[in-house]
C-alpha cells in the first residue's frame, strides 16, 4: 500500500497536529474541560444532540499503525470526526475519506482547519449528522474509525450501528475504556479480532476488529 502524499508523512503528521493543536487551544475558554477518569486525559463535553465528548485521536500512533497495515485503501469513514485530525491522517492513505459529526462547533473547527491545511485534504468530506442516524452509511466503505465517543450507553448504541457494517471490513478504535464494553460493541458472532491483514504495532494501543 502507497501512501497518497508526496512528502514524508511524519512532516504530514506534525502539521496536520499543529493545526488541530492551535484549535483545540482556542476551545479551552468555551468548553469544560475535565479529567475522563478511565484514561486520565482532558475531554470536552460536546453540544451535540446525543452529548457526546471529545476524545483527541493519537494521531502519530494512528498513522503509524496505517503505515504497517494492508487493507482495502478506497475508501473510509469517521464515526464522530470531531476537529478533523482522523480523517485528515486517514486521507494521507485513503482514496476517499468521509466524516460525520454532529456538533455544529467540531464540524466548523474541522472546516476551518481543512481550509488551511489544503491539498489533499481539501477532498475530504465532512457531514453535519449523528452518526447513529441511517444517513449516515457505513455499509459502502471497507474501513471504519472510531473514538469511544459516549459517557453513557456506548456499547449499546455503536453495537446497534457496527453491525450495519459490511462483512470484510475493518473496524479501528482505540482501545475501550472498559473490558465490560467489547462483548455489546464486538459481539463474538459478528467480529473477529482482525490482526492478519492489520499489523498492529506493540503498545499501538488500538483494536482492530473485522466484521464477518
Amino acid at each position: 500500500m502507497i501512501p497518497r502524499i508526496s512528502r514524508p508523512i511524519s512532516v504530514e503528521i506534525n502539521r496536520i497536529g499543529k493545526q488541530v493543536s492551535l484549535v483545540e487551544g482556542s476551545l479551552e475558554n468555551k468548553k469544560f474541560v475535565r479529567p475522563y477518569p478511565a484514561r486520565k486525559v482532558a475531554y470536552w463535553l460536546t453540544s451535540a444532540p446525543n452529548q457526546g465528548i471529545y476524545l483527541r485521536s493519537d494521531l502519530q500512533k494512528l498513522s503509524t499503525l496505517l503505515e504497517n497495515s494492508k487493507f482495502n485503501d478506497k475508501a473510509a469513514c469517521v464515526l464522530g470526526s470531531g476537529l478533523g485530525g482522523a480523517a485528515f491522517v486517514l486521507k494521507i492513505f485513503f482514496n476517499k475519506v468521509v466524516g460525520w459529526e454532529d456538533d455544529p462547533i467540531f464540524l466548523n473547527k474541522s472546516l476551518e482547519i481543512q481550509t488551511k491545511l489544503g491539498e489533499p485534504y481539501d477532498k475530504v468530506k465532512f457531514y453535519r449528522e449523528d452518526f447513529l442516524s441511517d444517513k449516515a452509511d457505513i455499509s459502502t466503505f471497507p474501513f471504519i474509525y472510531f473514538y469511544e465517543p459516549f459517557l453513557d450507553d456506548f456499547d449499546k448504541f455503536m453495537g446497534e450501528k457496527l453491525l450495519k457494517a459490511s462483512k470484510g471490513t475493518i473496524i479501528i478504535c482505540p482501545e475501550l475504556t472498559e473490558d465490560s464494553l467489547y462483548p455489546m460493541v464486538f459481539p463474538e458472532t459478528s467480529f473477529i479480532q482482525h490482526l492478519s491483514s492489520c499489523t498492529v504495532p506493540k503498545k499501538s494501543e488500538f483494536d482492530v476488529f473485522e466484521r464477518i
